[in-house]
């Protein structure tokens, strides 16, 4: 692969980085100071009998509705879904105050992570998204979807140390993050051949490696898959670059 097209897929994927924040990661974390709703499993604070009977209500309340005939893990995943709604309308607080309510139905729900890194990731705090991934992948080390989106964090930590210009030993040591993002990335593809986000990462993992092989060989299965993620400019990138 020519240089100059590395260094301009670097520059274009460093920018897309720095879109979105819809708030500092300062301003989260200062709010975040008055309202412990607004921390992954509410801080991990030792709740007083009053909040202990709030949260009982809570559940009590919620177990009564038909739809979800008494099954918490599935009251959990309801709220956790209202959680990302709320999230792809930039409205961090209410997104955590859902994915909390998911943890309060069902503390073993794994998805909660997914939730909970989401927002992280929202305000560009990369080790704490990575960190409630982790924290996922502890309960269930066979979700896909956790495995893709730890592995897209190291993606991302990637971009963030590749300055310019790259000495030959900084560009090596980058793709240590890169490497290991593969590891999870490939995990997750044996566990759901079919997972759109996966593919999307898978292709660009390889891509940054200089593998044109398999990147093609993922978006071509990407391609086929109903949700996308790949950005157009890396996909006219990689057309481009990666001849058949």
């Amino acid at each position: 692969m020519p240089n100059f097209f590395y260094l301009f897929f670097v520059f274009l994927f460093a920018s897309l980085l720095t879109k979105g924040q819809v708030v500092s990661l300062d301003d989260w974390d200062e709010i975040a100071k008055t309202d412990v709703r607004l921390l992954p499993k509410y801080g991990n604070i030792k709740k007083n009998n009053d909040q202990k009977n709030i949260d009982w209500e809570f559940i009590k309340e919620v177990m009564e509705i038909d739809a979800f005939k008494g099954n918490r893990n599935l009251a959990s995943d309801y709220y956790i879904q209202l959680g990302f709604e709320q999230l792809s309308k930039d409205d961090l607080k209410t997104a955590m105050y859902r994915f909390n309510q998911g943890y309060l139905l069902d503390s073993l729900n794994s998805n909660i992570y997914l939730g909970y890194g989401a927002v992280f990731l929202k305000v560009k705090n990369i080790e704490k998204a990575k960190n409630e991934f982790l924290a996922g992948l502890h309960i269930n080390s066979e979700h896909p979807d956790l495995l893709a989106n730890y592995a897209d964090c190291l993606i991302h930590q990637y971009f963030l140390i590749s300055d310019f210009p790259l000495s030959q030993k900084q560009r090596e040591n980058s793709f240590l993050y890169v490497d290991s993002a593969l590891d999870y990335l490939n995990r997750s593809y044996q566990i759901n051949p079919n997972n759109s986000f996966t593919l999307s990462k898978l292709t660009m993992a390889y891509y940054i490696k200089e593998d044109c092989t398999q990147s093609l060989k993922f978006y071509d299965e990407y391609k086929k898959s109903k949700q996308k993620f790949l950005d157009s400019e890396f996909i006219n990138i990689l057309e481009k670059t990666c001849i058949r």
